[in-house]
């Protein structure tokens, strides 16, 4: 952790690898370089300590930057062997809200105009009564419900949405444990999960009123640029049933406009919090999962969560077999690959690469079928759909162009986003407009 105003920083990492082979990756930024030295995006690690120059941060904005120690690996490839975070604080202004009249008005941004109306509630944490007045906060919400429908098949389904506002005014035009702010939101330096109050967030949603929020989708937007997105399901503590309420969070990664946000955004709202999808990644450090999870996983594919990832490698068993092998989804290399739900291990996922790994690509085909299935259960009352059904949808639906090649290499300074977690709580309450209780 670096303070707003700046200065010199050591970095360094231990490794058994000779130094003359390591090279520090990272992306270039106009604040911090390597002391004395131009800025540039790699420099030869020689084993010792090295001193990085942070400039001063002037914006209400954190910040973060990534650095990673990596060796050739195969083809000319970089390895990433570890990864130092540096994060610098933003500046906090004196400047408090005083106009707390708008706090808790509903806006609908989208009516639905095909089935029930599934509803899609977003709210900001850390915009003061500066940011609503100058509408700021509004022009935040609108951007990020375009993003929201801005993949398939929630694109071509947007119609079954109804889209609501809810204002928050917070004390501070900041986020982070040193601004006061409606839903506490502070997001993690050495991660990219957020803390929040979860309760304070549930309250808002309940402005909306007409409503089942138990089948509501909720999304926070932080004013903040830095990397962090995260997403909270819930589970019925007395009968462990998922339920289908879950908030997402997310900050304005790299600026409203950028496409960063957007990505994050899609993975962790549409992705984990709508749709309950798991990731598409695995960390070797984890290994394979115990059997208390893969029976977890298991139950929850009887509530139809996760079925995007498997515990079995048999292409005639797993979630996604009709998939395999049908020529209509031969652009996507539908099959095993090893490494999913954060397991390096004996977990599989349906393509190399998706909305669901790096974010860089579209949703694969039996994550979109999850979500297609997702929307006709709330917005229809419909049973899941055949593979054919889902099929001839897609096939009028489907992303226009499926791209491997905006996977950056292993080296690449990029920050995975954090799993999403599942609270068990009491929720027979939520319906009567209660607090949910742990």
């Amino acid at each position: 952790m670096v303070e707003a105003d700046g200065g010199v920083l050591s970095l360094a990492f231990k490794t058994n690898v000779e130094s003359d082979k390591l090279m520090v990756r990272y992306s270039q930024q106009d604040w911090i370089h390597w002391e004395n030295e131009a800025r540039q995006t790699r420099a030869e690690w020689s084993g010792k300590t090295h001193n990085l120059q942070v400039d001063r941060n002037t914006t209400a904005d954190g910040r973060v930057a990534l650095f990673v120690l990596s060796m050739p690996g195969r083809d000319g490839e970089w390895v990433g062997l570890d990864t130092a975070y540096v994060y610098q604080s933003a500046v906090v202004t004196d400047y408090e809200s005083s106009d707390y009249s708008s706090d808790g008005v509903v806006s609908l941004l989208q009516k639905s105009t095909e089935g029930r109306g599934i509803p899609v509630i977003l709210m900001g944490d850390g915009f003061s009564d500066r940011d609503i007045a100058d509408s700021t906060y509004l022009t935040v919400m609108k951007k990020t419900m375009e993003n929201l429908f801005s993949e398939e098949p929630v694109r071509s389904l947007r119609s079954y949405f109804d889209v609501y506002v809810v204002t928050a005014v917070s004390r501070h035009g900041n986020v982070g444990k040193d601004c006061t702010t409606v839903f506490s939101t502070v997001p993690s330096v050495s991660g990219s999960d957020i803390d929040f109050d979860d309760q304070a967030v549930l309250e808002y949603a309940q402005r909306v009123k007409d409503i089942d929020v138990t089948n509501a989708l909720v999304v926070v937007i932080l004013n903040s640029r830095v990397h962090n997105g995260m997403t909270m399901m819930l589970s019925d503590k007395d009968t462990g049933k998922p339920i289908q309420y879950a908030v997402a969070l997310c900050a304005t990664i790299d600026g409203l406009e950028s496409d960063v946000f957007r990505q994050v955004l899609t993975h962790e709202a549409v992705g984990h919090g709508f749709a309950k999808l798991a990731d598409e990644y695995g960390y070797d450090a984890k290994g394979a999962p115990s059997a208390d999870i893969v029976s977890m996983l298991k139950q929850l594919h009887q509530y139809g969560w996760m079925r995007n990832v498997d515990v079995t490698g048999d292409k005639d068993e797993v979630l996604w077999h009709e998939f395999i092998g049908d020529s209509r989804f031969d652009n996507e290399q539908i099959d095993i690959y090893e490494g999913a739900y954060t397991y390096a291990f004996s977990v599989y996922r349906p393509t190399e690469e998706s909305m669901m790994n790096h974010n860089k690509s579209p949703f694969n085909a039996p994550s979109r079928k999850a979500i297609y299935d997702r929307v006709m259960a709330l917005g229809k009352g419909r049973a899941e759909s055949t593979h054919d059904e889902f099929a001839d949808f897609d096939m009028q639906h489907k992303p226009a162009q499926w791209n491997y090649s905006t996977r950056g290499p292993v080296w690449s300074p990029s920050r995975r986003l954090a799993s999403p977690t599942v609270k068990r709580v009491k929720w027979d309450a939520i319906s009567r407009g209660s607090r949910a209780t742990e």
